[in-house]
């Protein structure tokens, strides 16, 4: 396995405390795909594969996130679909993004801020039988559910 890394270069998993990774789910909505964690698949399919596209690079330490799955111009991004309230949300697949930050919390870990609201990137845990979880926006609490390992491909 690739060593996790708190700066962005490449495509990335983006994996939660319990080692599931952020997944774009298929969805009959293109423009609201739920986003959820869920065990990493194997072999590697796109739905799980992240791009963190810089904002006025190299000054600011912003990014869009775009999934790698290209269904259709202009892309699918990390948002929400009320982003002026983001609060408590799913995140989800949206044909706009929400500015994020990621602030390291070591050279292994980040966690992932809307820059708007301050909010963080929150996972819930897989508990029992269950396959998958929601991802939300949180108040940011450094929280072992709020930390995020970004592992290259």
């Amino acid at each position: 396995m690739v060593a996790p890394i708190c700066s962005v270069q490449a495509l990335v998993f983006i994996t939660n405390f319990q080692g599931n990774v952020l997944h774009l789910a298929n969805d009959i909505n293109p423009t609201a795909r739920p986003i959820v964690a869920m065990p990493r698949a194997i072999p590697t399919i796109p739905n799980q594969l992240w791009d963190f596209i810089p904002i006025n690079f190299p000054t600011d330490s912003q990014f869009i996130v775009e999934s790698s799955q290209q269904t259709q111009p202009p892309g699918i991004f990390l948002g929400v679909q009320t982003p002026t309230t983001p609060e408590f949300m799913q995140a989800s697949g949206q044909g706009s993004s929400l500015t994020f930050s990621l602030q390291c919390i070591n050279s292994t870990a980040t966690a992932i801020t809307d820059v708007n609201s301050g909010l963080a990137l929150t996972a819930w845990p897989i508990i029992g039988t269950e396959f998958s979880t929601p991802v939300t926006f949180e108040t940011f609490t450094e929280a072992p559910n709020q930390i995020w390992n970004l592992v290259a491909e």
